[in-house]
């Protein structure tokens, strides 16, 4: 009796050993980069997730939105067993639930104001490439407006109204390619990408797909002076270069 009990431990220690080896070999699977679209409205995002192991083994992650800025949230509560995986951020009140199999996270996004059943994102490993979005402006246009150009929305808060610095930006890619992002330094959101840009006659046109959003303006005295418009909203904008 006493032998047969020494082996049914042995069998149990050894079948913990292989859970265990397996649990490993999952977590080493999901160390990594992580990317996928999000529909979102008519605009499409894309979710960036980050798994790396701290000095104790624990899973640390983050999740970024490169179209909206692209600042990694840190997560919160992740829980990663039987190949099924969940994570929080709890900056914007979210969570991403997800089966981990054959190399790819299927699960659902669910946020705050979205429908219960939440969003389907699906994650593939691989690293995030930024799309680029040349501009057709000629380059007399583009030397016109080249640089970096400052300004504020005053837009209503529930306490009265709030000021939103915005910077829209011209530059030149890597590829010699005509470029321009916008940036809201007060949400953290860099690098957002301008899709159009048209200039004709002083009239500046910019529109940034993602965020719905659009600027028409007139350049005159080294000053942009129009409307910013978003949505059903629009606020009158003046952007200066620096």
């Amino acid at each position: 009796m006493k032998l047969r009990s020494v082996v049914l431990v042995a069998a149990a220690l050894l079948l913990c050993g292989t859970a265990s080896g397996q649990q490993k070999a999952a977590l080493d699977a999901l160390v990594g980069s992580w990317k996928g679209p999000v529909a979102a409205g008519a605009a499409t995002l894309t979710f960036v997730v980050k798994f790396a192991l701290d000095a104790q083994g624990q899973l640390q992650g983050t999740l970024a939105v490169p179209e909206q800025g692209g600042r990694p949230l840190p997560m919160a509560d992740i829980q990663f067993a039987g190949n099924k995986l969940d994570f929080k951020i709890q900056a914007v009140a979210g969570e991403y639930a997800a089966t981990f199999a054959n190399g790819t996270l299927d699960g659902l996004w669910r946020q705050g104001g979205m429908p219960a059943e939440g969003l389907p994102v699906v994650l593939k490993k691989g690293e995030y490439i930024a799309p680029s979005y040349a501009l057709k402006l000629s380059a007399e246009s583009f030397g016109l407006l080249a640089g970096t150009w400052n300004g504020s929305l005053e837009v209503p808060g529930p306490q009265g109204q709030i000021t939103l610095p915005l910077v829209l930006r011209f530059e030149t890619n890597k590829q010699g390619e005509r470029v321009a992002f916008l940036d809201s330094p007060a949400q953290q959101a860099t690098g957002v990408p301008v899709t159009d840009a048209s200039f004709t006659a002083g009239k500046l046109f910019v529109r940034v797909e993602v965020a719905q959003a659009e600027y028409n303006a007139t350049l005159a005295g080294g000053s942009l002076t129009g409307e910013f418009s978003q949505g059903p909203n629009s606020f009158p904008l003046t952007l200066t270069r620096k």
